[in-house]
């Protein structure tokens, strides 16, 4: 199972919004819950099975302006951890990762603002491509990955270096 979708959450402690936005936590991390808890039966009686979240290096760092992003991505971090250790037995492996900049249709102005300003977006000063965070994913729910569970694999460029 793959928990992977990107909603904005910019609202920090500091922003006059309402009390916390629930869009973020929503999806970032209820979904990944109900979602989780919906599949570990059946991954269960089939022996085991592999899931993956798809947190952020946000979860990692707080970047400005993206206070509940970032608490989501972080609180998505421990779910990963907490299921990884509680699963193990039922042999279904848990991990996450942590992109930074990957080129998609909701990175296009952040890619256009780092382009704009002369700014890195990491020690690679590369974007990521959807193909480089797939191929870690595909690895993950393989067989090849038997022996990760309850990791957070940033991949980044560099980013948080």
């Amino acid at each position: 199972m793959i928990c992977a979708r990107w909603l904005p959450g910019w609202a920090t402690p500091r922003s006059p919004s309402p009390p916390m936005p629930r869009g973020s936590i929503s999806l970032n991390l209820r979904a990944a819950w109900y979602l989780s808890k919906l599949c570990h039966p059946h991954m269960k009686a089939r022996g085991g099975g592999a899931v993956v979240n798809m947190a952020s290096t946000s979860g990692l760092h707080h970047d400005i302006g993206l206070g509940i992003y970032s608490i989501s991505k972080a609180a998505l971090i421990m779910l990963t951890t907490v299921c990884a250790k509680e699963w193990a037995r039922d042999g279904i492996r848990v991990n996450a990762l942590a992109p930074g900049i990957v080129r998609t249709e909701l990175s296009v102005p952040m890619v256009s603002w780092l382009q704009e300003h002369g700014e890195k977006p990491n020690a690679l000063n590369m974007i990521g491509e959807p193909e480089d965070v797939a191929r870690l994913v595909r690895y993950l729910v393989s067989d090849e990955s038997r022996y990760v569970t309850g990791d957070v694999i940033r991949i980044d460029g560099g980013e948080l270096l």
